[in-house]
């Protein structure tokens, strides 16, 4: 499976649809919206968590996240009001070792379970 930024296909159907681009002929425009139509209708997946560098942007004060440190070691960790990482467990600081960091996965569900 291949996936698509349905998002960035969607203005360029429109635009074929619509008649603003005098290229395409008549006939494409039936299989235009089809396809429109279609990636309309489609499902679509959350996109995976990506690693935010720390000098780009930190996570809110007390937030837990999963954090990238120097030798290549994941923790869940915090960020303390002194800019500071700390895990709850140990109190166990880790200052100036954390180079990444993203947001913790929702909790697994069982299918019909509610939040």
């Amino acid at each position: 499976m291949r996936l698509i930024d349905a998002d960035a296909l969607i203005p360029k159907l429109k635009c074929i649809c619509e008649g603003e681009n005098q290229i395409y002929r008549r006939e494409s425009w039936g299989f235009a919206i089809q396809c429109l139509n279609a990636v309309e209708d489609a499902p679509t997946i959350n996109p995976q968590p990506h690693w935010i560098p720390c000098s780009e942007r930190l996570p809110k004060q007390g937030q837990e996240v999963i954090c990238q440190c120097r030798a290549s070691i994941i923790k869940v960790l915090k960020l303390d009001a002194n800019g500071d990482w700390y895990q709850d467990a140990n109190h166990c600081y880790m200052g100036g070792f954390v180079i990444a960091w993203m947001p913790l996965p929702s909790p697994y569900q069982e299918e019909g379970e509610e939040e």
